[in-house]
C-alpha cells in the first residue's frame, strides 16, 4: 500500500515533485491517456478481484414466484432465475424484506423462500463486495493517476478552498438518461446544520443568480461515492479495459430534486416497500426490463421553476419535505423530493484534458465536500478503519472481501434492525456489513 503513502498529508505548493515520470518500459492508450506500466500493474489486482467477486454464487436455492418453484441465483452481483439473468446489478435495485410473507421483493418482483433474511443478507453481502472493490479502485487511481495532474497540490491542499464549476451529465441511479446541466461544489461553504451541497443548476455560472436550481446532494445523507465502472460484465482481466470502463461517479446517498409539484413521478424514491400484489405472469425477465425509470423528465420540467412560493405548493405522488434553503442570501422555501437511490455524474472533458483527469478533478472536491474517507484532511487508507476508502482490503491475491465464516455468520445471525427508509438498499448493505467486519478485522 506504498503507492497510497502520499494521500495520506495534505499538499502544499511547497512539495517536492509529485509529478509522476512515464516510464518507457510498456504503456497502454485509454482515449487521450497514456497508461503508465506501473499505474497498469497496480491495478491488475484490484482487477482480478472484481472479475473473481462477478463468479461468486452467492446463493443457489429453489424459491417460489408467483405461486410455481423456480431455481434462483445470486452470482456476483446479478440475479439468475430459470437460467436466465434478469438483474444485472443489484447495487442498482432496492431490495425489500418482509419477514410475515417469507419473501424478499427485488423491485416488483417477489419471491417466497422459507429463509428470507437469509437471501436479504445474500443481497446485502454481494452489495457490499460488489462496491467495496469499486472503492478499492478509487483509491488506487486518485494514487496513480492523480499524481499526473499538475495542479494535484491544489486540489488536495484543503487550505486552498478550491471550488468547481463545471458543465457535466447527471442521472438518478435507475434511469437510463442523462440530461446536461452545471454543476458547482462550493469547497468553502461551511453550513453544517442544512450540509455541504454539491449543487447542479440548469445553466452556467452566467445565470447562477437565476431560479434554475436542479437539485443537489449535501453531505448529511451520503454512505459513499467511487469511480464508476459502467461495463459491469467484463470478459477479462485486462487492467486498460476495466480503467476504460469508467466514465462517471457514482454517489450512494440522497439527491434533493428541487421540484414544484407539476409533475408526477412514477417511481416512488421514499418508500420502505413495494405492493407485490400487483405482480402477474410475466416473464422475470420482462418485468425488469420495465422498470426503464424516467425522473429526468420530472427534473427537466421543475427546474423551470424550482423556486416555489409557499401558496404554490402542492401534494406530490411520493413524499416530499419542504426545506429553507439559503440562495443568494435569502432564504427560500424549496419543495423537496428527497430521491434516496443516488445519482451517477460524467463530466464533460476539455480539449487538452484527458478523460481520468476530468473525473479525478471533479472527484476530489466532491470528496471534499461531502467529507468522506478523511478528507478535507487526508485520505484515510487505513483498511481498519471504517471511514477510509480501503475499508477491508482484503490480503493479496484474496478471491473475496467478506471471508467464509464471516460470511456465514452474517447469512445466519444477522437481523436488520435499523432499516433508516431514507437510505437504499446498496447504502444498508454499505452500513450493515461494515458493523460486522469493523470488529472482525
Amino acid at each position: 500500500m506504498g503507492f497510497l503513502k502520499i494521500l495520506k498529508k495534505p499538499m502544499g505548493s511547497n512539495d517536492v515533485n509529485i509529478k509522476a515520470t512515464k516510464t518507457t518500459e510498456s504503456t497502454a492508450f485509454y482515449g487521450n491517456d497514456v497508461i503508465a506500466f506501473d499505474t497498469l500493474k497496480s491495478v491488475q489486482p484490484f482487477v482480478k478481484l472484481f472479475r473473481n467477486l462477478q463468479n461468486v454464487i452467492y446463493f443457489d436455492d429453489i424459491c417460489t414466484l408467483d405461486g410455481s418453484e423456480c431455481h434462483l441465483i445470486i452470482k456476483g452481483n446479478s440475479v439468475v432465475i430459470n437460467g436466465e439473468v434478469v438483474i444485472n446489478s443489484l447495487v442498482d435495485l432496492n431490495v425489500f424484506l418482509n419477514l410475515d410473507s417469507n419473501s424478499v421483493t427485488f423491485e416488483d418482483m417477489a419471491v417466497t423462500y422459507t429463509n428470507c433474511q437469509k437471501l436479504y443478507n445474500t443481497v446485502l453481502v454481494s452489495n457490499f463486495e460488489s462496491i467495496s472493490a469499486q472503492k478499492y479502485l478509487t483509491g488506487i487511481l486518485i494514487s496513480k493517476f492523480g499524481l499526473q495532474l499538475n495542479d494535484i497540490h491544489i486540489l488536495l491542499n484543503s487550505k486552498n478552498k478550491f471550488n468547481y464549476k463545471d458543465w457535466c451529465y447527471i442521472k438518478l441511479n435507475g434511469s437510463n438518461e442523462y440530461i446536461k446541466c452545471w454543476c458547482h461544489i462550493d469547497r468553502d461553504s461551511n453550513d453544517e446544520r442544512n450540509g455541504i451541497k454539491i449543487k447542479f443548476y440548469q445553466e452556467d455560472k452566467k445565470s447562477l443568480k437565476k431560479n434554475n436550481l436542479i437539485g443537489f446532494v449535501d453531505n448529511l445523507n451520503v454512505t459513499d461515492l467511487f469511480l464508476n465502472v459502467s461495463e459491469s460484465n467484463l470478459e477479462d482481466d485486462n487492467a486498460t479495459k476495466y480503467i476504460e470502463s469508467i466514465d462517471s461517479v457514482k454517489i450512494l446517498g440522497t439527491f434533493k430534486i428541487v421540484n414544484s409539484g407539476s409533475e408526477s413521478i412514477s417511481r416512488s424514491s421514499t418508500s420502505s416497500s413495494l405492493n407485490s400484489d400487483n405482480v402477474g405472469n410475466e416473464n422475470p425477465a420482462e418485468k425488469l426490463h420495465k422498470r426503464n425509470i424516467s425522473m429526468v423528465s420530472a427534473i427537466t420540467q421543475t427546474s423551470k421553476n424550482s423556486f416555489a412560493s409557499k401558496n404554490s405548493l402542492s401534494n406530490l405522488s411520493i413524499s416530499s419535505s419542504i426545506q429553507t434553503e439559503k440562495i443568494n442570501k435569502k432564504k427560500i422555501d424549496l419543495n423537496l423530493i428527497n430521491y434516496k437511490d443516488g445519482l451517477i455524474i460524467k463530466p464533460i472533458p476539455h480539449d487538452g484534458i484527458s478523460h481520468m483527469d476530468s473525473l479525478l478533478r471533479m472527484l476530489i472536491p466532491m470528496i471534499d465536500c461531502l467529507k468522506k474517507y478523511g478528507r478535507p484532511d487526508k485520505f484515510k487508507i487505513d483498511k481498519s478503519d471504517r471511514e477510509s476508502i480501503m475499508f477491508a482490503l482484503p490480503s493479496p491475491n484474496s478471491t473475496r472481501i467478506v471471508d467464509a465464516v464471516l460470511q456465514e455468520k452474517f447469512f445466519n445471525d444477522f437481523t436488520l434492525i435499523d432499516d433508516n427508509q431514507n437510505n437504499s438498499t446498496a447504502q444498508i448493505s454499505m452500513n450493515s456489513v461494515s458493523d460486522l467486519l469493523v470488529d472482525n478485522i
